[in-house]
């Protein structure tokens, strides 16, 4: 059976509250920020069973908003 749960991830700075929605199963899960639609991770289920995340992303909301100097994430 899938779950579905969502919680507020942060704030920015002129664009408010970013909520992270989490879909899992027992083979999958799912986390999509509010911010863009951004998929934050996708874990599943490796060739040992253990679960891992498949998705190049950050773990911070500052780096996905562009507020940290030095990266530049041109997306919208």
């Amino acid at each position: 059976m899938t779950q579905v749960n969502h919680q507020q991830w942060g704030q920015v700075l002129g664009l408010g509250s970013v909520d992270m929605w989490i879909l899992q199963s027992s083979q999958l899960r799912v986390e999509v920020l509010t911010l863009g639609a951004v998929i934050k991770s996708v874990c599943c289920r490796g060739k040992h069973g253990q679960m891992e995340d498949v998705v190049l992303g950050y773990d911070d909301l500052e780096v996905f908003s562009g507020q940290v100097s030095g990266v530049n994430l041109e997306f919208w």
